[in-house]
């Protein structure tokens, strides 16, 4: 996507640290979308071999919270990590609470 060509932008012939720590960066990102993505749903896996009968697994609202907030707190570091630092753009988790009604319950 757009951030894997921006952190292309640092390289020439040879492949740049910056871009190798950029992208390193874009792929904590990608898993902090997938955990996202897995605590909105609210099921994980396909429900395996005979995934047909019962369907994915549903997740308690307990580790829907908790893989919501790992999935933030990744995503927040890898953020950090890709964009060059400045003050005024740095998130920090604390500054933000889930008052999602799929979170809350």
């Amino acid at each position: 996507g757009p951030m894997r060509l921006y952190a292309s932008s640092f390289s020439s012939k040879t492949i740049a640290e910056k871009t190798l720590a950029m992208n390193a960066a874009v792929d904590n990102l990608e898993a902090a979308s997938e955990l996202l993505k897995v605590a909105a749903k609210g099921t994980e896996g396909d429900g395996g071999l005979f995934g047909f009968i019962s369907g994915p697994k549903k997740l308690d609202p307990t580790k829907r919270k908790q893989l919501a907030s790992d999935g933030f707190q990744k995503g927040v570091k890898a953020i950090n990590a890709a964009v060059p630092p400045r003050p005024e753009i740095v998130l920090r988790a604390r500054d933000f609470t889930c008052t999602s009604s799929v979170m809350m319950g």
